[in-house]
Order: C-alpha cells, then sequence, then structure tokens
C-alpha cells in the first residue's frame, strides 16, 4: 500500500517541467518487493450470459440483462460506413453523423431535445466509431426507456436535418478548427505531430495525412444538405444492423426495441469500397527520419519517436498477450514510476519528462493488417532536448537488443494478473466489449477474463517473450521522430551530430496552419 500511495502521489502532483535526480530519490521507494500473485484460479468465474435475437433484414439484438442495475444502456451500429463511400464523403460523413441531432428530429429541435433529455436524465449520442460506422448510443433509468425509446425513433426515421443547423454546424467546426491552430495544449500539439509523422511514414497524400484538412474551413465550407441527405439514405439500414442492449430493462422493454429495428428501411448490403492504404516509405529507413515544428511560445518540446513496421503481419492470440507483456515491461500503465525501462530512463533516472509513455498498436489500419507502430512519447525541456533523444533512442536500443529478464516477465505478468483482479467490470462495459468484437468479426467470449488471465499465467518462458520481440529488430523498420518546440540552435546541433538522426527539415508551426486557413 506504501507503493501505491507513493505512486499516486507522483501522477498527481504538480512539478515543475524538469527534476533533478536529488528531488527525485527523496520520493522514491528504498525498499523493492516483489509482487505476490493473487489466486486467480480460486474465483467461480459468472459466464457473460448475452442473448442474440434476429431481426428479419439483416439485423439482431444483443441483450445483456442485469437485475441490479438502475439504467440501461442502447446501442445502434450501422453498417457500411466512412468506407462505403467516397473518401471526398469523409467531411459531409461526420456532418450527418452531428446534424442528425443538431438539425433536430420529430417534433422537436435540437435546444427541445436537449431541455427534453436534461430534465429526464437521458443521455443521447451519435457519433463515428474508431472502425468507421456510424454509431447511435443512448442511456437512461430503466423507467424512462418509453421516453428514449420514441427519441431514438424520431432520430432514426425522422430526421429534421433543419437548414440553419448546417450553417450553425459549420460554424462551430470552423471555431474548433481555428481553436486547434493555436495549438496551446498538448493534445493539440499531437494533432500536428500526428500528422507529420503521419506524412513522414506514409507520405503527404495518405488518408490519415489529411485528418486536419478535412476539418479546414475550405473543406467545411463545400459540405452541402445534398451529400448529408445522400449519406443518411445510405446508411440508414437494417441490412448489418447491430443493437446492443444492456442494464435493467424488461420483456415489453425489448420487445418495443425489436419493433424499432423492423420499422427500419431495408437496403441492400452496404458494402466497403476503400480502405487507407498500408504502402510506406520504406526507401530512407536506415536513420530516422527527423522534423522539428517551431513553436516559440514553448518552454518544453512535446516528442513522438516512432517505429512503424510495415510488414509485421496479424498478430496471433499468443503474441498480442506477448506484446501486452513487452509493453508493460517497457512502459508501464501501473506500479511505481521507474519500475518500467522507459519511466526509468526518461524521469527517474534524468529527471527530464514528465509523462513519458510507451505503447504498441498493430490495428492502426484495421481492417488492414500488416502495419504495427510502437509510439514512444514525452516531453523535454528545450534546453535538453538532445540528451532526451539520446537516451530514449538508447533506451529504445537496449530494450532491443538485450531482451528482458526473468524477472521483468514474472513481476509484470503478476502485477498484470492483480490489477485485472482488482477492476471490476459493469454490465455496460461487458456489453461494449460484445458489441466491439462483433463489429470486428469476431465471436464475442463468454468468459474473456478468465481467458486473458490464462493467457498471461501460461507467458512463463522469458526465451520465447524475447523471440517475439526480436521481431521488432528482424523485421521492415520505418522509424519517425517528430519535435514539436522551441529549442535553439545549440540544441538543433546537437541533434544532427546523433548518428541514428536525419534531421530532414525544421519549420515553422504557421508554416504547416497556412495551407488550411
Amino acid at each position: 500500500m506504501k507503493y501505491k500511495i507513493i505512486s499516486l502521489l507522483l501522477s498527481c502532483a504538480a512539478f515543475p517541467t524538469a527534476f533533478t535526480q536529488e528531488s527525485l530519490k527523496s520520493v522514491r521507494p528504498t525498499v523493492s518487493t516483489k509482487p505476490v500473485e493473487l489466486n486467480w484460479r480460486s474465483i467461480k468465474w459468472p459466464s457473460i450470459n448475452y442473448t442474440r435475437i434476429p431481426v428479419d433484414g439483416g439485423a439482431a439484438i444483443y441483450s445483456l440483462h442485469s437485475s441490479t442495475a438502475l439504467k440501461f444502456k442502447v446501442t445502434f451500429v450501422f453498417s457500411g460506413g466512412i468506407y462505403a463511400f467516397p473518401e471526398s464523403d469523409r467531411t459531409a460523413f461526420g456532418a450527418f453523423s452531428d446534424l442528425i441531432t443538431l438539425g433536430g428530429f420529430g417534433d422537436l429541435n435540437f435546444d427541445q431535445i436537449q431541455n427534453y433529455t436534461t430534465e429526464y436524465g437521458i443521455n443521447i449520442r451519435s457519433s463515428i466509431t474508431p472502425l468507421g460506422q456510424f454509431v447511435i448510443t443512448a442511456d437512461a433509468l430503466s423507467e424512462d426507456f418509453p421516453r428514449l425509446l420514441s427519441l431514438i425513433n424520431n432520430m432514426i426515421l425522422k430526421p429534421k436535418f433543419e437548414e440553419k443547423a448546417l450553417d450553425l454546424w459549420k460554424q462551430q467546426s470552423i471555431d474548433a478548427f481555428n481553436n486547434l491552430m493555436d495549438s496551446n495544449t498538448i493534445e493539440k500539439q499531437y494533432r500536428f505531430i500526428d500528422l507529420e509523422a503521419t506524412k513522414l511514414a506514409f507520405g503527404k497524400d495518405h488518408y490519415l495525412a489529411k485528418s486536419i484538412e478535412r476539418v479546414s474551413p475550405s473543406v467545411i465550407k463545400k459540405v452541402s444538405y445534398d451529400q448529408i441527405k445522400n449519406i443518411y439514405k445510405k446508411t440508414i439500414s437494417k441490412n448489418g444492423l447491430n443493437v446492443s442492449i444492456s442494464g435493467a430493462f424488461t420483456q415489453k422493454d425489448f420487445d418495443s426495441l425489436r419493433q424499432l429495428v423492423s420499422k427500419i428501411p431495408y437496403l441492400e448490403p452496404s458494402i466497403k469500397t476503400w480502405y487507407p492504404t498500408r504502402k510506406m516509405n520504406t526507401h530512407n529507413a536506415k536513420k530516422i527520419n527527423t522534423v522539428i515544428i517551431k513553436k516559440s511560445d514553448m518552454s518544453q518540446s512535446t516528442v513522438s519517436l516512432r517505429f512503424y513496421y510495415p510488414k509485421f503481419g496479424k498478430l496471433n492470440s499468443i503474441e498480442t498477450t506477448q506484446f501486452d507483456i513487452l509493453e508493460e515491461i517497457f512502459s508501464s500503465t501501473g506500479g511505481v514510476i521507474g519500475n518500467d525501462r522507459f519511466s526509468k530512463a526518461m524521469r527517474a533516472d534524468s529527471g527530464i519528462s514528465y509523462s513519458p509513455h510507451a505503447y504498441f498498436n498493430d490495428t492502426l489500419l484495421f481492417p488492414n493488417t500488416d502495419v504495427g507502430v510502437f509510439y514512444l512519447n514525452f516531453q523535454s525541456p528545450n534546453e535538453r532536448i538532445a540528451e532526451a533523444i539520446r537516451i530514449a533512442t538508447q533506451t529504445w536500443h537496449k530494450f532491443i537488443k538485450d531482451g528482458v529478464s526473468q524477472e521483468e516477465l514474472d513481476n509484470t505478468r503478476t502485477s498484470m494478473i492483480n490489477r485485472m483482479l482488482a477492476s471490476e467490470s459493469t454490465v455496460f462495459n461487458k456489453s461494449d466489449e460484445i458489441l466491439m468484437q462483433l463489429i470486428k468479426g469476431q465471436l464475442p467470449s463468454v468468459n474473456p477474463i478468465e481467458f486473458t488471465l490464462a493467457k498471461l499465467d501460461k507467458q512463463r518462458s522469458v526465451k520465447n517473450l524475447n523471440e517475439t520481440l526480436k521481431r521488432l529488430s528482424d523485421s521492415e523498420i520505418v522509424p519517425v521522430l517528430v519535435i514539436m518546440g522551441n529549442p535553439n540552435d545549440e540544441q538543433i546541433k546537437l541533434l544532427k551530430k546523433i548518428d541514428a538522426l536525419d534531421l530532414s527539415h525544421v519549420s515553422e508551426l504557421s508554416s504547416l496552419t497556412k495551407p488550411y486557413m
């Protein structure tokens, strides 16, 4: 418990932008203890007893009931999505997702919808999933099921798409874009960093490299109601529709939901016609392709070092578990700061970075496979940026070259198992997980936690783990580094002296934003 408290204090305290080694030593625990594995086998794991009810026309309703919940949640995921439309319609698809509510539905305009849902504590929202599908999610107290279902009925079948709402959406979108341009928060900074990293890895014309262009005023202004209505007519179909309902609801409630689904129009299958290409810039991958985005008012630099693997392939379940462990060893999501490789190097030992974090993503272009990427994100004082980059790259290469120890494997596996046992999933979490597996084309597991724990428990061979890690050094690689900050000329000279880097250009943030204005 002592170490958990120290970890919490380190996570939440307002530290200065740079740390001294002495100040950090004063809060580090002086004794290291080996985690004790909890007995997960002694638990009688209940099955997730979801039910699938088909609806004529290609739809299905998945239900997960709870007798103890006070609320219910319902989610509609429509088939097709952005990849069933031309890439040029991506911005209009986002407008459709917003305007199906903003434009009013049934007899209510947007303000009336807001007042009504606030009065009854109803949450209803529309969005686009990471896989590009249009989704409606809503929740309310069980007693308000008829009210919420009536709203969803009108939202799906009777949207108004009021003319003035499109003008309002455009103004709000342009305001949001202008707010993004100042890049005065780390979230905004990473939008530009991600853009530049994607250009380096995939090229400037790649779909992912146009994320900011798609929300720029010139593109926003071109969105028309004809586009939005066309998207609506081709998206709202029960063919391929997956609906999830969870929490506390009655059989009468469920029957009402099924009746609503049956009233949704039937269209021919919505087939995806394109995906973001997985072709990468592999011709100059011997060094880390580096760019610096200068922003004069930043006292710290925000940094993303990325190692793309263009031919990594699809991971099997064993490899997925192994990479979960490797990711945790390199950059822990829990425990004492400095116990993992990355935070030990970047924070505990050097005092450079407040929030270093690294993670692996093998589904960057899902459902396209093959491409994987390991992200190393951190911040550094401008005057120490060269030192920070050197430490980050050395830490990574040592990790890849030397592998992990048996002790690291044992401690990490135990910590991950114990954290899973300490967490509790609600009926809504379970329902969301079932739905996510379904829309990925996977058969949902009825006891996923037990299976995950068992897969972690099987990972006891450090030799096997290091053989999987060795794939990162054996695979084709596209390394990129993007720095946003205000390093001085001396630091830039030091960066150029790092053999592993190829500094392609230094540009002002204004030069990146100007083409969109």
